[in-house]
């Protein structure tokens, strides 16, 4: 796991860039838009962000939605 990958996960407080006080305010959305840009780049254009699980909630749902986008990442890249 990368150390900036691993930084995101032990934060505990506020989603990157947006500076959330609350884990409640962290979304699914978020989480991939996160992970697309930590593998495809800041200036990349971001796909539709998938369905989020409706059983998680807070820091877990943001958790996936990182994983999924780094996911998405490399299969655009072709590392997957």
């Amino acid at each position: 796991m990368s150390t900036r990958l691993a930084n995101l996960f032990s934060r505990n407080q506020g989603s990157p860039g947006q500076n959330r006080e609350r884990r409640e305010d962290w979304s699914y959305e978020d989480g991939f838009v996160e992970g697309w840009k930590l593998i495809a780049g800041d200036r990349a254009a971001i796909p539709k962000t998938p369905a989020a699980p409706s059983a998680l909630t807070g820091l877990a749902l943001y958790k996936t939605g990182l994983l999924h986008g780094v996911e998405a990442g490399k299969k655009r890249k072709g590392i997957i």
